[in-house]
């Protein structure tokens, strides 16, 4: 449905995102975050877009989440990087990797 309603994701962003600042609604919130990417990487996968969940994705790191909620954060920016042009892969997968090293 979001695929095709694309008009709808900054809202369903920020809503999955700040589920991701209550410890019991991260696991839920992270999971979300991954189909919500997987689903309408194509939608998301605009510089600027990329730019905010990069931002969104750091804002999280302050927070203290599961290993696997952060894992899933991973993978749900790994969809919409997989949909980047080449330019602007390498940059994103820098800005996400980085801060875990």
């Amino acid at each position: 449905w979001l695929s095709r309603h694309a008009e709808m994701l900054p809202q369903m962003l920020t809503y999955v995102t700040s589920g991701l600042q209550q410890q019991r609604n991260a696991a839920a919130a992270s999971q979300a975050m991954k189909h919500l990417c997987d689903a309408c990487a194509e939608h998301l996968a605009e510089e600027a877009t990329m730019a905010q969940l990069i931002q969104m994705y750091l804002g999280t790191l302050s927070f203290s989440l599961e290993p696997a909620d952060r894992v899933d954060l991973v993978a749900a920016l790994s969809f919409v990087v997989s949909q980047l042009p080449l330019p602007q892969v390498l940059p994103a997968m820098e800005a996400i990797a980085r801060p875990l090293l």
